[in-house]
């Protein structure tokens, strides 16, 4: 990647498609007849014909993602944080290894995808 960085560069991006994509279902919901144009939502536009046949189609696919990633980062947030606890609480090293041993990522609900 010459432009961005894969990870925070990427994350922005999915904050700038999350926002587009609610304000033009918003947009939807205020003027059902409402027509979205490129330069208006253009990270929507940028992916019609790859995820979804229209921009509407596009934004409804980015904001359920959005819904099912948000439960599946709580879990993970809380899995990381109660280890950090654990860890911050740990007196030896063989208790911290055995917090980072028997950390169970497995608990996060897949079901989703």
């Amino acid at each position: 990647l010459k432009v961005i960085s894969p990870g925070a560069g990427l994350a922005t991006i999915y904050i700038f498609k999350a926002d587009e994509a609610s304000r033009l279902m918003t947009r939807y919901k205020e003027e059902p007849e409402f027509e979205p144009t490129e330069a208006e939502f253009p990270f929507m536009f940028g992916e019609v014909g790859i995820t979804g046949e229209t921009a509407k189609d596009v934004a409804e696919v980015i904001l359920t993602n959005k819904r099912i990633w948000t439960v599946i980062s709580g879990q993970i947030e809380s899995i990381r944080l109660n280890a950090k606890k654990r860890v911050l609480e740990a007196t030896t090293r063989s208790e911290v290894s055995d917090v980072m041993t028997n950390i169970r990522w497995a608990l996060v609900n897949p079901v989703y995808f």
